[in-house]
C-alpha cells in the first residue's frame, strides 16, 4: 500500500512540473527565435553594400510577421514613396526603435502574457549594454512557428507611440492627402 501512495505522489509531482517545463521550453524557443532575427538583421545593418535592412525584412522574412503588421508596414513604405523628400511615414527603424544602430542587440528575458510572448531586447554600444530594454517584440506561436505581431517601445512619451501598430495608425491618421490617383497600397517592401 505504501508503494501505491509513493507512486501516486510521484506522478502528481511530475504532472505539476510538466507545464512549467513546457512554458520554459516555449520561452527558450521564443528567445532563440528573436535573437536569431536580431543577429540576421544586424548582419544586414553592418553590410553597407545592401539596401536598407528594414526593406530586406519583407523580401527575406515576411513569414515572420503577422499579416496585419506586414500590411501596415508595406502601406507606410508605399505612401512614403509618394512623397519624396518629405517625412510622412516612419522616420526610425521600427525593429530597433532607433535611428542609429547599436553594435549589438541581445534578448534577455521572455514574458508570457496569455497567448502572446514578449522579448526584452537590449542594445550594446561599445561593450556597454543598455540598462533597460530598448524594444520589446511581441510574438505569438502560430501554425508551428513564431510570428511577430507588434513591437513595444518602452519609454515612449506619447500613448500613440508606445508600439509599432499604434504608431503606424497615428501616422496614417496624420498624413497629408495622397496625390490624385494614388492609393498608397502597393506590394512594395516596408520601410
Amino acid at each position: 500500500m505504501n508503494r501505491l501512495w509513493l507512486l501516486i505522489f510521484i506522478l502528481l509531482n511530475v504532472a505539476r512540473a510538466t507545464p512549467a517545463s513546457a512554458t520554459e521550453a516555449q520561452n527558450l524557443s521564443c528567445k532563440k527565435y528573436v535573437q536569431s532575427f536580431y543577429d540576421w538583421y544586424m548582419a544586414k545593418c553592418e553590410d553597407t553594400k545592401t539596401e536598407d535592412p528594414s526593406l530586406l525584412v519583407f523580401k527575406n522574412k515576411s513569414f515572420a510577421f503577422s499579416k496585419e503588421l506586414e500590411t501596415k508596414l508595406k502601406e507606410d513604405d508605399s505612401v512614403a514613396a509618394l512623397f519624396p523628400g518629405e517625412i510622412v511615414g516612419l522616420d526610425f527603424d521600427p525593429f530597433l526603435n532607433a535611428q542609429d544602430v547599436a553594435t549589438k542587440y541581445t534578448v534577455e528575458k521572455i514574458t508570457n502574457t496569455a497567448e502572446k510572448f514578449r522579448a526584452d531586447v537590449f542594445n550594446v554600444y561599445n561593450g556597454t549594454k543598455s540598462s533597460k530594454p530598448v524594444v520589446i517584440p511581441e510574438l505569438i506561436f502560430q501554425n508551428g512557428k513564431w510570428v511577430f505581431v507588434n513591437f513595444i517601445y518602452p519609454g515612449a512619451s506619447r500613448a500613440e507611440n508606445q508600439n509599432l501598430l499604434s504608431t503606424l495608425d497615428q501616422i496614417k491618421k496624420n498624413r497629408p492627402p495622397l496625390p490624385k490617383g494614388k492609393t498608397g497600397s502597393s506590394k512594395g517592401a516596408a520601410k
